[in-house]
């Protein structure tokens, strides 16, 4: 499932007419999609809020390992980026302690930048010069929050955080509708890029899923007849999956058996 964080209603209205929502009976403004494959959570701006409705929902609901979330909204940019632009964030830092998320990002179709969560919104980029770099600066007011919540439930390589400039942090803010429209544009190629993420998951599980049944077969195959002691099972239970892990067939191990009621 595909669990999208925003912040605000005119962030959530951005999400397109082909994926009809229906609302949940939940703490938090939360809707599902009919197929039930997408999942919308409206935070609350702000981190503290952001981080209390991520804790809530995953009290309710937990997570799975097929699960990915996302969370996507407007933010402020610097002087080297466009309003319109969006980004998936390579790192998220709080801009109060200086501490740093990193987001495990494996090959994507976005270019990367560097967000900076902050209390209230950013409205002198020169207050950053130490943040200077290669990737452009972005910054929000959520996603450090979301992020530290996640972390202690979801492996960083099923979050992502995905921002679009709408403004250059300048005072400037967009109305509740170029918020949505602003947004909309980049809601199909970002939705294609978690879907893939999602279907890859799904591969990478069954694998893994066929990978243990072959390995416990084997291991109690290997183990018949024979007097192990559960300290024993599980090494060789560690053993086996190297061997499987390195091409090594089942005739290959059983031709290392030592003889019936030996000790292994």
């Amino acid at each position: 499932m595909i669990i999208l964080l925003v912040a605000i209603t005119p962030e959530a209205n951005a999400v397109p007419a082909e994926f009809p929502m229906k609302k949940k009976d939940f703490t938090f403004p939360l809707y599902e999609s009919e197929d039930e494959r997408l999942r919308l959570l409206i935070t609350g701006p702000g981190k503290l809020s952001a981080a209390m409705a991520v804790s809530a929902y995953l009290t309710r609901y937990g997570t799975s390992d097929s699960d990915f979330f996302c969370n996507v909204g407007i933010c402020g940019g610097g002087t080297d980026t466009t309003v319109g632009e969006g980004y998936l964030c390579a790192s998220l830092t709080e801009t109060t302690t200086g501490k740093s998320l990193y987001p495990e990002l494996y090959t994507h179709p976005f270019a990367e930048a560097r967000l900076m969560t902050s209390d209230v919104p950013v409205t002198d980029t020169a207050a950053f010069p130490e943040h200077e770099g290669n990737l452009p600066l972005l910054f929000d007011m959520e996603a450090y929050g979301i992020a530290a919540t996640l972390y202690r439930s979801v492996p960083p390589s099923r979050c992502f955080f995905y921002k679009v400039v709408s403004d250059l942090s300048n005072g400037t803010f967009p109305t509740a509708a170029e918020v949505t429209d602003i947004l909309r544009p980049h809601l199909g190629p970002l939705f294609a890029f978690l879907y893939e993420q999602e279907k890859q998951q799904a591969l990478l599980l069954t694998k893994h899923k066929e990978r243990a049944c072959a390995v416990s077969s084997l291991t109690k195959a290997l183990m018949d007849d024979l007097p192990f002691s559960a300290t024993m099972e599980r090494k060789l239970t560690e053993l086996v999956t190297y061997a499987l892990s390195v091409g090594l067939t089942r005739e290959q191990l059983f031709s290392s058996l030592p003889e019936r009621n030996d000790t292994p």
